[in-house]
């Protein structure tokens, strides 16, 4: 099942960039509808991975999240007990 979302959302892709150069009209009218389609699959197949894993709901908050924290951690404020 992993498989078939990576591939989706790589053909997703492969055709936003075609679309792209071949009709920018047409790529202006889709809008935001190629790129939705390329999270949800990242979505999915996140929801997927926690599953297999066997996270329970706080396990996969704090997998999900914890990536994102190195990014913020130089901001000012951005943590109140470091």
């Amino acid at each position: 099942l992993i498989s078939f979302i990576v591939v989706i959302a790589s053909l997703v892709q492969i055709v936003e960039i075609i679309i792209k150069k071949v009709s920018p009209t047409l790529f202006r009218e889709l809008g935001i509808f190629l790129p939705l389609i390329t999270t949800n699959c990242a979505i999915l197949g996140l929801a997927i991975f926690q599953t297999n894993r066997g996270y329970g709901f706080l396990e996969g908050l704090f997998f999900e999240s914890s990536p994102s924290w190195p990014r913020y951690r130089h901001l000012p404020g951005a943590w109140a007990w470091s």
